[in-house]
């Protein structure tokens, strides 16, 4: 194979990497921050 080629496949394989690591953190439940959760315990 070509370097050239080589290199591009090495690129799209970590574009995807990336993308799928992006999707996957965009998609994770979202954690509430303690500073939130103290002032609605401090209200009540």
């Amino acid at each position: 194979m070509d370097v050239w080629v080589i290199v591009l496949l090495i690129v799209v394989l970590l574009h995807f990497l990336v993308g799928f690591g992006v999707l996957m953190y965009k998609l994770s439940p979202k954690k509430k921050n303690d500073d939130e959760l103290d002032s609605k315990l401090k209200s009540k």
